[in-house]
């Protein structure tokens, strides 16, 4: 919803539906809070530590020739997936377009599947699932930051910061695999510097949810 129709004194319909905000844009814009959205921006930012620290843990214990991966990197991998996904997709409602909305979304199903698949698809039975896993982080996940970034390109209410997050997480990933698929020859960067570049960009998303919590605070009882 473009910022404008806001301003006509109707409900914060983005803030109602993802975190029951009773207050008018009026208000919302005059007084800072950061009680229900912060909580959104605080499970990303807590999901994407988790999820640094598990990929720290695999790069420095994991053995090719074993079949499994560290019980601690799945552990991690799982607690991220699960912030991951319910943070982002309650930030939803946080973004004024629909496009935004979608892309919130679809970050959330994605960053979710790609941290729970992991310790699923550990087990060799489930060795399909961690292979849709691995295409879910390598293919899908960037088309979804891709979605994102568009949605919050004409956001009034989302640092300028923050828009270009999506993108720039977007272009390390064809950057990273580009150079893998054609020429490695010249760097064949790891995975690690796609799944790093996950982490920070999940933290610097999360933050920019609470940044947006803080301006959509509604008045307080006592105001």
């Amino acid at each position: 919803m473009p910022l404008e129709r806001l301003k006509t004194g109707r409900r914060c319909r983005p803030c109602l539906n993802a975190f029951g905000c009773e207050a008018t844009f009026d208000r919302i814009k005059r007084l800072r809070c950061l009680i229900r959205s912060s909580r959104a921006g605080t499970a990303v930012i807590v999901g994407g530590i988790l999820w640094l620290v598990g990929v720290l843990i695999l790069e420095l214990t994991f053995d090719p020739d074993s079949d499994s991966l560290p019980v601690s990197f799945e552990i991690l991998a799982t607690a991220a997936g699960l912030a991951l996904g319910w943070g982002l997709w309650r930030a939803a409602g946080t973004v004024e377009r629909r496009v935004g909305r979608l892309g919130f979304k679809a970050v959330a199903v994605c960053s979710g599947l790609l941290g729970v698949g992991f310790a699923i698809g550990a087990v060799p039975e489930f060795f399909l699932g961690f292979f849709v896993t691995y295409a879910v982080g390598l293919f899908v996940l960037p088309v979804a930051f891709l979605v994102l970034g568009f949605g919050l390109r004409r956001s009034e209410v989302y640092p300028v910061w923050a828009k270009w997050v999506p993108f720039v997480t977007v272009g390390v990933a064809f950057t990273t695999y580009g150079f893998h698929a054609l020429a490695r020859n010249v760097w064949d960067p790891s995975d690690a510097v796609w799944y790093v570049t996950l982490g920070a960009s999940w933290i610097l998303i999360g933050q920019a949810i609470r940044t947006v919590g803080g301006a959509l605070q509604p008045a307080s009882s006592s105001a």
